[in-house]
């Protein structure tokens, strides 16, 4: 069955646009489970033995733009590793944010929890490459050292030393170590010419190493013509392009790369000769220069294939670009690796699903905020309790057998109507609505029902103009009702004894007037009693009550 049908949690994730420059087309979004403690709280998605884990592996994760699901994104499971304790569950997805404004805040949806799920296949519409744009030409997480884009620039080939990768702790996930002798490159040749953006995550490990280190190079194995560096003995990033550093950008700044901070570099032209270098969101500096890039293999941990230029420090995120990327791009992406604190908006898990909500025995529906369905909402047994200080809402069908309560401080309403049996117990402080006439067959001992759900019935349930609610009521001295007096509540809320007759015999009565009413127990089918009552219209209408 298609997404979003039968998924049971959602969480929304707004990105403020008070943080974004310009509007953002195709803007990928990366976060791991460090960003919002929700994501490791207990009965979270990553709580194995709680109420709303997700699969192991994350087959069941699914993100849209919209509240419904009726928009899905691509998305890059990155890792999806759940735990009995949260806080040592793993998780970093990558999701393709189609539109992304400046004007007002963009917010888009995690769903999962749905069995037997699994992502789609890595080229699908909403698979992993769709997750990157087209402009990303390499993207490297450090889990390992494959590209997560369809390019397959992988840095597969140890070219010298021993860097590793997967260790916890990036700045997202994971990171890649390289100790000042350690290099890493393509077996593949990157087709690169006029624009580009080479970016990166990294932090140094200490003051020691060489006095120049470089985190990526796109050069030839003998000589180098594009990297990105920066300097031990003073504080400045640099991007060079050419050989023999014939053309350099570069900045100084008080936060330097250190051994404690992350920090985010990007070197980009944007048209020749205009070159420009960015440092965590800050300012750029341009200068012009005037070589040109060419066709070349790429390196992590120095320039190109020389140790005298290796960075001694980790790496969390590697890209690099086919064209050149906005200032508001830049920003965007620094203000999300950082994790810039009022970025993000994480909301709470809503455990509304657009499928049936079903329920056995013993079983709670304990939410904080609306518990909506776009289904049906059922209960099958007895002890169904449906506890709500939001609204209860459902498209479907409220279907419930004996022993089930709805207990909702907020609104019951339903497109589909209520149906249920004896012992069924609405506790509501706010108003229970129907708009079709499925509500006809609800029966109620009015015995657990508070006094203050009758006190207001004019509103209470609406299914037709003909009919807002009926009852059978015994005595019950707190519902002030007169002594073994059955009534019938009318849409104009007056209890009405003048038109209210009852029948027994085998054939259904035949009503005179507009809005009579009556019941009938029919003793040529096993003393059944309904409700008989002729609409307005015309139209005489039954309702079976037991």
């Amino acid at each position: 069955m298609a997404f979003p049908t039968d998924w049971s949690h959602k969480l929304a994730i707004t990105i403020d646009h008070t943080k974004i420059d310009s509007d953002l087309s195709n803007w990928t979004l990366v976060f791991d489970q460090a960003f919002d403690s929700v994501l490791t709280s207990v009965n979270g998605p990553l709580d194995a033995d709680g109420t709303r884990s997700m699969i192991d592996g994350g087959g069941d994760i699914r993100f849209s733009s919209d509240a419904d699901g009726l928009n899905q994104l691509a998305i890059d499971v990155r890792a999806a590793v759940i735990d009995n304790d949260p806080a040592s569950g793993e998780l970093e997805l990558a999701i393709n944010v189609p539109s992304v404004s400046s004007s007002i805040d963009t917010t888009i949806y995690m769903w999962w929890g749905k069995s037997g799920e699994t992502q789609p296949d890595v080229s699908d519409t909403y698979g992993q490459y769709n997750a990157y744009d087209s402009t990303h030409k390499i993207v490297i997480s450090f889990r390992d050292w494959n590209d997560r884009t369809s390019n397959g620039h992988d840095f597969d080939i140890n070219d010298t030393g021993d860097a590793t990768n997967n260790n916890a702790g990036g700045a997202i996930g994971r990171y890649g170590e390289f100790d000042g002798n350690d290099i890493r490159r393509t077996t593949t040749t990157i087709v690169q010419s006029g624009n580009f953006a080479m970016e990166a995550v990294a932090k140094r490990n200490s003051s020691t190493g060489n006095s120049e280190q470089a985190i990526a190079g796109h050069s030839s194995t003998g000589t180098k013509q594009l990297s990105i560096n920066f300097t031990v003995s003073s504080a400045y990033w640099g991007g060079y392009l050419g050989s023999n550093r014939a053309g350099k950008v570069s900045g100084s700044y008080s936060n330097w790369p250190d051994s404690v901070n992350w920090h985010h570099a990007v070197f980009l032209r944007s048209g020749f000769p205009s070159h420009t270098l960015y440092f965590d969101g800050g300012s750029p500096s341009v200068h012009s220069i005037y070589n040109s890039t060419s066709n070349n293999v790429q390196f992590l941990g120095s320039s190109y294939s020389n140790t005298s230029e290796c960075i001694n420090g980790q790496i969390s995120e590697y890209r690099f670009h086919s064209d050149t990327r906005s200032t508001a791009w830049i920003k965007a992406n620094y203000n999300n690796f950082m994790n810039v604190s009022g970025f993000l908006t994480w909301g709470s898990i809503d455990d509304g699903g657009s499928g049936d909500i079903t329920g056995t025995v013993g079983i709670v529906f304990d939410n904080g905020g609306d518990l909506k369905g776009d289904g049906s909402l059922i209960g099958t047994t007895n002890g169904l309790i449906f506890v709500g200080s939001g609204d209860l809402k459902g498209d479907g069908l409220l279907a419930v057998n004996t022993g089930i309560v709805f207990d909702v401080s907020g609104n019951v309403s339903d497109t589909g109507g209520v149906a249920g049996s004896t012992s069924l117990a609405f506790i509501i402080t706010g108003s229970l609505t129907s708009t079709t006439d499925a509500i006809a067959r609800l029966v109620i001992d009015p015995a657990p029902l508070k006094e203050g759900l009758l006190g207001g019935l004019n509103n209470i349930i609406k299914s037709q103009p003909w009919v807002q609610w009926f009852s059978k009521l015994t005595a019950k001295p707190a519902l002030d009702v007169p002594n073994d007096k059955t009534k019938f509540l009318r849409g104009d809320d007056t209890w009405d004894y003048s038109q209210l007759r009852f029948y027994s015999q085998d054939a259904e009565p035949t009503l005179s007037s507009d809005n009579e009413s009556a019941f009938w127990k029919d003793t040529d089918d096993s003393n059944k009693v309904y409700l008989v009552f002729k609409r307005g219209d015309g139209d005489q209408v039954k309702v079976l009550l037991s």
